[in-house]
């Protein structure tokens, strides 16, 4: 079975920027519209700002750690 998914993944290969862009997109809209929306809805603007704001940061922060790394 190995040598079939090989050939099959293989075969799809140049459809993988257009798969993984609609993955990021797809994330995207649901960190925005459902995530960032529900937290606005439970606690002020302010809270809501602030704590992603936040979370980007440490994100970035870590990303920038991990390539320096390598």
């Amino acid at each position: 079975m190995a040598v079939p998914a090989f050939m099959f993944v293989h075969s799809f290969l140049p459809l993988l920027p257009v798969g993984l862009g609609f993955a990021g997109g797809a994330m995207m809209w649901v960190a925005v519209m459902e995530l960032l929306l529900e937290a606005y809805e439970d606690t002020d603007l302010l809270t809501t700002g602030v704590a992603s704001s936040l979370a980007l940061g440490v994100m970035v922060a870590i990303q920038r750690t991990m390539e320096d790394a390598h």
